[in-house]
């Protein structure tokens, strides 16, 4: 008796065993964390959803498409909620991609140097664009961003060279530092009034750029002739890199922001207004064809050296107001100009040197003399009751 009750014992725990050895394995297959479907790899986000991490062989060619939904080999059905960091990076023979209206996110470098891709699409369900997620694209010609997008990442399209038009949903709020960088055949871009905020070096474009345009009903940002400011126009944000000629900073800036005018190669010559009271990192940073920098600030500005960094400080003339040149000669980084002459900074409103004038132009010298036409000598005169320079 007491064997029989030993082995019915030992059957009891060998049931029991089993049944555990089962529920294990049913519960290592529930979570399976990442399976193949066709040519791509999945990684489950949830009990219900996935994200695309990758191609399976690690160069998916041709046209993608991103399914609503997948099975895996047990026939669990899951949702496809995002594209995963580096799902298809240097995949450089994926020439078109559609994505289905499931899909959140596109993370960080999804499509990174994916240079075949001529045009893309992001569906309204997205809301987000990763970091970098089309860097280096260079045969990218035209992107629509969906209405459903609230944030485009850091350098999303930074180096995109082919990137001629750009759509922006009316749902952004923000625009990462560097996210349309170098590129130079984009010429204009329209902010909408989402937009809350917009990082560093947003819209340096490598000298395509010739307009910013924001929208009116912009609480945050505003534009004038193209060139991006705050909304009470005291901070000039971006000048165009593409834009040619001489500019003249409006009188309400007090702020210069970093790299504000930063690789704008065209620039020629640049009025600072006496309202002014900073100018940030690099604000000039790469502008090596200005001739003349107008200064209204009678005491120098305290700057860091990159502020002019590569701006052909020998041959560029600074200006400054009559009795503050030895004190310019005296600053940090102003001192480097070695040509810094005085001149007469009331009521100057423009600088021109355009070879013809208007025929109802009238001009006189600074004493009264009025001038049989245009000058055709450098100095101060003034036309239509304006002070203006004529190079």
């Amino acid at each position: 008796m007491e064997t029989f009750r030993f082995k019915q014992s030992h059957g009891v725990a060998r049931g029991i065993f089993l049944l555990a050895f089962a529920l294990m394995c049913r519960m290592s297959v529930s979570a399976q964390t990442s399976f193949t479907v066709g040519m791509l790899m999945y990684t489950t986000t949830s009990s219900s959803t996935v994200s695309v991490v990758s191609s399976i062989r690690g160069g998916f060619t041709g046209n993608l498409v991103i399914s609503a939904s997948v099975k895996d080999i047990y026939g669990t059905q899951y949702t496809v909620t995002s594209i995963g960091d580096q799902a298809f990076s240097l995949c450089t023979g994926l020439t078109s991609v559609t994505i289905s209206n499931s899909v959140k996110s596109i993370g960080e470098s999804a499509f990174y140097g994916c240079s075949a891709l001529t045009s893309f699409t992001i569906p309204s369900s997205v809301t987000s664009i990763g970091r970098a997620a089309f860097y280096g694209c260079t045969g990218l010609t035209s992107v629509t961003i969906g209405n459903s997008v609230t944030s485009i990442g850091s350098l999303a399209f930074r180096d995109c060279t082919s990137l001629k038009s750009v759509t922006i949903g009316n749902s952004v709020k923000s625009i990462g530092s560097g996210a349309f960088g170098n590129c130079p055949k984009l010429k204009s871009i329209t902010i909408p009034k989402s937009v809350k905020s917009i990082g560093d070096d947003a819209f340096s474009t490598g000298g395509g750029l010739t307009k910013i345009n924001v929208d009116e009903n912009n609480t945050a940002y505003s534009s004038i002739d193209g060139v991006l400011f705050n909304k009470s126009q005291t901070e000039l944000i971006r000048y165009p890199g593409g834009k040619q000629g001489e500019y003249t900073i409006p009188n309400s800036v007090t702020s210069i922001k970093k790299n504000a005018f930063s690789v704008c190669r065209g620039l020629t010559s640049v009025i600072i207004p006496s309202s002014v009271t900073s100018i940030g990192d690099y604000a000039f940073g790469y502008c090596n064809k200005l001739t003349d920098i107008y200064c209204y600030i009678v005491e120098p500005l305290t700057i860091v050296s990159s502020v002019f960094y590569d701006v052909p400080k020998n041959t560029c003339k600074l200006h400054v107001p009559i009795g503050s040149k030895k004190k310019y000669k005296a600053a940090n980084v102003w001192k480097e100009f070695l040509n810094i002459v005085e001149f007469d900074a009331t009521g100057i409103v423009s600088i021109d040197n355009s070879p013809s004038t208007t025929g109802n132009d009238v001009w006189f010298t600074l004493s009264g003399v009025r001038l049989n036409g245009k000058p055709t000598k450098a100095g101060v005169y003034i036309v239509n009751g304006k002070k203006v320079v004529i190079k």
